[in-house]
């Protein structure tokens, strides 16, 4: 300034050239200031490119077993915290007014960066998101599985209450798993997550399949595994025919037997009273006969017992059955 404002020329030769070695010298301090703020800047870059670089690598370590093997992630609030430090870090950067020293160039990385954290951040809220939904639909399937052990296991007849309870859940369940799959970015996700989603769907689609036939099967493998049972029962070696045993097998919550005198109606009621209390292991106190007659009453106690060593079973009539309750 004092250069420009004043005629340095006419000045004595000593104060003309103090005024230009100040002026050289001034020249020469802003070039080395220059020069300083672009080496900080450069050491300031340099050091947030390690510091992002290594996280960024350990947060994918520590990610590597939800992407490659479904494994469910640990803390996702302590990545998610890390994350926005480390995007914290590349904006006040990015603000810094020594940003300006520093060639644009050398800045585009750190929106790669950024790209990586958004990609991460992404990759963990699906994960997290489809890991606690399918959690919930698990839970729910294995009640609905111990639930419905017993006749995918072939032990017990299936009720009708039991099948619409059954059938109502896995509908239930099957539309909510669908939903799960169409909604979840599996594109971000392992293909084991993938995997763990379809095994879900085919096995609620094979137990519906399964129940949808049920009793007609449960009673053809009981009629197998029982056949010695249905034969040569007592001491006239009796045969149950197949109508007889289809008769004693049923177990729904009304069980309706219409047959003419002479029939076997007596005999299949006994042995249906063996079979529950021998196959389906019924305590046998917890089985009531009832008859119209004391005679009838009688004929059912002796035939458990002759038949099939049953005694502690309670035969009544049911007036007896009804004068108890009084």
């Amino acid at each position: 300034t004092l250069q420009k404002t004043h005629r340095i020329e006419l000045l004595s030769h000593p104060l003309s050239d103090k005024i230009e070695r100040m002026g050289n010298r001034v020249v020469s301090l802003r070039e080395n200031l220059t020069d300083s703020r672009r080496e900080y800047a450069e050491l300031q870059l340099e050091e947030l490119h390690e510091t992002v670089k290594t996280e960024i690598e350990d947060l994918r370590v520590r990610l590597r077993g939800a992407r490659e093997d479904g494994e469910v992630i640990r803390s996702p609030t302590e990545i998610f915290t890390r994350t926005d430090d480390l995007r914290c870090e590349i904006q006040d950067f990015c603000a810094a007014p020594w940003r300006h020293e520093l060639p644009p160039g050398d800045l585009s990385e750190l929106s790669k960066y950024e790209s990586q954290l958004d990609t991460i951040e992404l990759f963990v809220e699906e994960k997290v998101r489809f890991d606690t939904q399918y959690k919930t639909y698990t839970d729910q399937f294995r009640d609905l599985r111990a639930d419905a052990t017993p006749y995918l296991e072939y032990e017990w007849y299936l009720t009708r209450p039991t099948r619409q309870d059954l059938v109502a859940r896995l509908a239930n369940l099957t539309e909510t798993v669908e939903e799960l799959a169409a909604k979840t970015r599996f594109d971000r996700l392992s293909q084991t997550d993938r995997a763990r989603c379809t095994d879900l769907e085919e096995t609620i689609a094979a137990i519906e399949k399964h129940l949808e036939d049920y009793n007609p099967s449960f009673i053809r493998r009981q009629r197998e595994a029982c056949a010695e049972f249905f034969t040569d029962i007592g001491p006239g070696n009796l045969d149950l025919t197949a109508e007889q045993q289809r008769a004693v097998i049923r177990n729904g919550i009304y069980n309706q037997v219409i047959a003419a005198a002479g029939t076997g109606k007596t005999l299949t009621l006994t042995t249906r009273v063996a079979y529950l209390v021998r196959v389906q292991d019924i305590p046998p106190n917890r089985i009531l006969v009832v008859t119209f007659t004391n005679s009838a009453a009688q004929e059912m106690r002796e035939r458990l017992d002759d038949h099939f060593g049953t005694t502690d079973v309670e035969v009544k009539t049911l007036n007896s059955f009804g004068d108890g309750i009084i």
